[in-house]
């Protein structure tokens, strides 16, 4: 039987998510624990939700601006 292990990185920006972008559902984590990782669908109105949590939960704006603008023009291609 295979032990679980817990990993965790070293924090170099506290104000950094991790997303992970499926077919069927999103994961934004803006921390480490459990309770950090929040589950989002795919859809327009789940891509708001996102950047709507990770404006509520870190200093990201800019940064946010910046990654929905390159997702817009990447988009057509």
């Amino acid at each position: 039987k295979m032990e679980k292990k817990k990993m965790e990185l070293d924090i170099i920006n506290p104000n950094c998510a991790g997303i992970d972008i499926g077919s069927k559902s999103h994961y934004v984590a803006v921390g480490q624990a459990l309770e950090d990782v929040k589950e989002f669908g795919v859809y327009a109105d789940d891509l708001t939700a996102i950047c709507l949590h990770l404006l509520d939960r870190c200093n990201a704006g800019i940064r946010i601006v910046r990654w929905i603008t390159l997702v817009h023009h990447l988009h057509p291609h």
